[in-house]
């Protein structure tokens, strides 16, 4: 595993149907930051992409679903390692920007990103094997349980830079260029651009 860390952002979908259900995608085994553990369609940003077409791309091209609507939520963060099918691995630090998203209709199609799919209603979440980063989401979501969820994270928002990111989303969103580097700002306490 290379020593060096690189910084990711990634957008991800807590994507629901019509009917509620949760979008829940499983990773093969030896690929990918959470091998063989179910979680949540996202990925990186393109460069010139805001973040909501990063994330309607990365849905379309992982699971093959329009979005009809998407919210930005919160976001957490953490030190992974990623696994490749040649069997290298190398780890990442990677701030996951989190999105509540309605699917439009359509069967979901699989790219080879995941090896499964599922609908879940909320009160099922807690049979699959979830990667931690899912579980902290529901569980932040009040979706599953967490002992731990009185306790401040490292990883929630607080003080200036939530503000600087909760401002930054919302004069964004309303003009539809969300942007990973006025996130990327934000998250640093910077003020916009």
């Amino acid at each position: 595993m290379s020593g060096e860390i690189t910084t990711r952002f990634i957008v991800v979908g807590i994507v629901q149907n019509a009917r509620g259900e949760y979008l829940l995608c499983r990773m093969p085994d030896g690929r990918g930051v959470f091998p063989g553990q179910w979680g949540l369609p996202g990925g990186g940003i393109e460069p010139g992409e805001s973040l909501e077409e990063a994330l309607r791309r990365e849905v379309m091209e992982e699971v093959g679903l329009d979005l009809l609507e998407v919210e930005p939520l919160f976001f957490s963060d953490g030190t992974h390692v990623k696994s490749f099918p040649d069997g290298g691995q190398r780890a990442l630090y990677m701030v996951f920007l989190l999105f509540r998203c309605l699917a439009g209709p359509g069967e979901v199609r699989l790219n080879p990103e995941f090896d499964c799919a599922a609908w879940v209603p909320a009160d099922q979440l807690s049979r699959y094997p979830l990667n931690p980063a899912t579980v902290r989401t529901f569980s932040r979501l009040g979706l599953l349980p967490d002992a731990d969820r009185a306790r401040p994270r490292a990883h929630e928002p607080v003080g200036a830079a939530a503000l600087a990111m909760v401002r930054y989303s919302r004069y964004h969103r309303s003009r539809g260029n969300l942007t990973s580097t006025g996130w990327s700002r934000a998250l640093r306490g910077q003020p916009p651009d």
